[in-house]
């Protein structure tokens, strides 16, 4: 609403400039006729310009351009140059109807019109592309800010997915160390303690270090072990050179809980994970010993890692499975290339 006052104002203030300067700086040469004139040419104009902010705010309502497309173009051009030069035509006619002593002449009318219509077709043209250029920056801006939110989003609904399950299991795992085994209860409290101080650091972060994504892999591997005993057996072997590349906070420990999720672990048959370096990528690959699944609970980990992938890259997340192995490969993003697509 202010916005709009302070157009309506500096457009009058405007105008009273052009009067006063005229009337202060014109001279002898400047007479009466002159001044209605400018009266003439500034009140018309001002009629013209809020009339046909009308119509364009009334067209947005009524016909809006995602939905009516070249007809809202052409029919707003017709409104707009009908109105213009019924504006111009009246003013000229009540001109010289009531200011001078000269009829209006049909010759007169058919030029106004025709220089009018010249003129205000390329200029609502022109007003149209800027327009159309604003509004297409505007919704750029937009859907990458929701694109964000979006991520953003899934990263929290990933966060809320491991905090009930794994904080009950883990305090009722904490609740039986500490009546057996007080040093180790401490120990696992220190490594729980640990896991959560790393979510909630990445409570906001898009992409973290793959060096700090294995910090909180360690301490979450010692929360498993406690729970499974020697029943899982993870391996790290990470080049250094990967360590400060990048990856979305929470995809190792979604794949390793994927692993123990959908597969059977007994003593014979214990769950061995590997995650591994490969060009610019990193594998999870684990022993296979499938699980009867439940309704379609598979594959929602690996389905929102790749939407969250998606945003960052053009590189595709890879899943094979052999009769005794699957594995998923991550693309590393580099920190260049993050930068350089940020908003």
């Amino acid at each position: 609403m202010r916005t709009g006052l302070l157009k309506y104002f500096l457009v009058i203030s405007l105008a009273v400039i052009i009067v006063t300067a005229f009337l202060l700086f014109g001279g002898q040469d400047w007479s009466q006729a002159d001044t209605i004139t400018l009266g003439w040419f500034l009140i018309s104009s001002l009629l013209i310009w809020l009339g046909n902010r009308f119509i364009t705010k009334w067209m947005d309502r009524k016909f809006p351009w995602n939905e009516y497309g070249n007809w809202r173009f052409f029919a707003q051009i017709a409104m707009v140059l009908f109105y213009s030069l019924s504006i111009v035509n009246l003013a000229y006619y009540l001109f010289k109807v009531f200011l001078t002593d000269t009829p209006p002449a049909w010759e007169q009318f058919l030029v106004m019109n025709a220089y009018g219509t010249l003129i205000i077709i390329p200029v609502t043209s022109i007003y149209f592309g800027i327009y159309f250029l604003r509004s297409w920056n505007r919704s750029r801006i937009e859907a990458q800010v929701a694109q964000k939110e979006t991520i953003q989003a899934q990263l929290q609904t990933l966060r809320n997915h491991l905090d009930p399950h794994f904080l009950f299991n883990n305090l009722n795992i904490l609740s039986a160390l500490i009546d057996t085994d007080r040093e180790q209860s401490q120990k696992f409290l220190e490594k729980f303690a640990e896991v959560y101080r790393v979510i909630l650091k990445t409570e906001k972060d898009e992409l973290i270090p793959l060096s700090q994504e294995l910090e909180f892999i360690e301490s979450y591997i010692y929360l498993i072990d406690i729970r499974f005993r020697d029943l899982i057996d993870i391996k790290i072997d990470i080049i250094e050179d990967q360590l400060d590349q990048l990856i979305p906070p929470l995809t190792i420990q979604m794949l390793i809980e994927n692993a123990f999720k959908h597969n059977i672990i007994t003593e014979d048959d214990i769950l061995k994970i590997e995650i591994t370096s490969e060009e610019n990528r990193v594998a999870v690959i684990n022993t296979l010993n499938k699980a009867e699944e439940n309704g379609n609970s598979n594959n929602t980990g690996l389905k929102n890692i790749t939407l969250r992938y998606g945003y960052y890259t053009e590189d595709k997340i890879d899943v094979s499975e052999t009769e005794t192995h699957f594995k998923v490969t991550v693309p590393l993003i580099q920190i260049a290339s993050y930068e350089s697509s940020d908003i």
